[in-house]
């Protein structure tokens, strides 16, 4: 069921496609907490995706997707790139919800004089 789930939520390439599952199934808070290898770049561990059930059945969906397109490597490769850019897609979110519309007006027409 979970995988036919995932496979509706696909697209025309492979980058798309994980990203897409990703972004359903995980929220960037949790996402911060995991990195695909279990390694974080400062030299801290996080927890591993790789490895882990939702992993696999994501990898069986993308590639029941798109076929022999989607190898294991190629999508680590995607989905680590996803987890490293959970605190960037946070921090932006957060932002964006910090400035309403009416606040982002009143700074274009004060700018614009």
């Amino acid at each position: 069921m979970l995988i036919k789930h995932m496979r509706t939520v696909g697209s025309a390439n492979i980058g798309q496609c994980v990203n897409n599952i990703l972004r359903r199934i995980m929220i960037d808070e949790l996402a911060m907490k995991f990195s695909y290898t279990g390694r974080a770049s400062n030299g801290n561990t996080k927890t591993p995706f790789h490895g882990s059930e939702i992993s696999k059945y994501i990898l069986i969906a993308v590639q029941t997707f798109l076929g022999d397109i989607a190898i294991e490597v190629k999508y680590g490769s995607l989905a680590s790139k996803w987890f490293q850019q959970a605190r960037t897609r946070l921090l932006r979110r957060t932002k964006s919800r910090e400035t309403t519309p009416h606040e982002a007006q009143i700074e274009d027409n004060s700018s614009s004089k």
